[in-house]
């Protein structure tokens, strides 16, 4: 769900704060809208600041993973476990330039046997995985942009890239990422009031207005059921696995943190 202020667009990548960003910016003065899509939204997007929360690679995965098994909730789990979800996926999809509709129908009658499975403690590589098979990105239905990345990707790409503009193929990821996003401030999820502050200021915006709004906030419900330690879940083949995977965006991430 994209949120927008009158000076703010903020892109929601999922799993990557995005309950927290618009709770906040729902409380200011000049809000706008909500746009019920993880995709970019064109209707309440008015060349306003553009920011976007993101994360290690890692967490990522771990996280749309674990609340999936636990919530059996979010869009990855449904789009694995449920036809009904994917033919609702395939209405919202419609004339969104990153994805093929024709994928996403022959989607439809893609079978993943025993999805269950990917749910036990000892498959979360299975489900890594599983999400970056040929088989998922049908269901998905993203485009061969020759970016050769991997789900996160994809998906970071519909958040923020507009769905009515021509998509401009490059083979460089970075080239082909700027060609076509529209989000100039990404920031991390991890301490991610800070830098989100000093955007909203830059913006135009009084720090003591935001801080006083923060209070306001409540805290985040759309989190996972039981906290667990994700290093017992990840060894050096999972994460070299996601890394490679995931290279551009893992550079975006080491970027943002410097």
């Amino acid at each position: 769900m994209a949120t927008s202020t009158k000076k703010i667009y903020a892109a929601q990548f999922i799993r990557c704060g995005s309950t927290f960003t618009r709770e906040f910016l729902s409380e200011l003065c000049d809000f706008v809208a909500t746009d019920n899509s993880h995709y970019f939204g064109d209707a309440i997007y008015k060349n306003q600041v553009t920011v976007c929360p993101i994360r290690d690679p890692i967490t990522w995965y771990f996280s749309i993973w674990n609340y999936g098994r636990q919530r059996h909730r979010g869009d990855f789990y449904r789009l694995i476990n449920s036809r009904l979800f994917r033919l609702k996926h395939l209405k919202r999809s419609w004339r969104n330039n990153y994805l093929s509709n024709f994928k996403i129908f022959v989607g439809l009658f893609i079978t993943i046997k025993n999805p269950h499975l990917y749910e036990d403690d000892n498959n979360f590589f299975e489900f890594v995985k599983l999400v970056n098979s040929k088989k998922f990105k049908y269901i998905l239905g993203t485009k061969d942009y020759k970016h050769n990345q991997g789900i996160m990707f994809d998906w970071l790409c519909l958040a923020c890239f507009s769905g009515t503009r021509k998509i401009h193929t490059h083979k460089n990821t970075k080239e082909f990422f700027k060609r076509n996003s529209m989000i100039k401030n990404f920031i991390p999820l991890h301490n991610m009031v800070e830098p989100l502050l000093n955007i909203l200021v830059y913006s135009g915006y009084k720090r003591e207005y935001l801080e006083k709004k923060l209070r306001n906030v409540p805290l985040n419900n759309n989190r996972t059921k039981f906290d667990l330690n994700i290093e017992n879940y990840i060894d050096d083949e999972i994460r070299n696995y996601i890394y490679d995977k995931e290279s551009y965006i893992l550079k975006i991430f080491q970027d943002i943190k410097i």
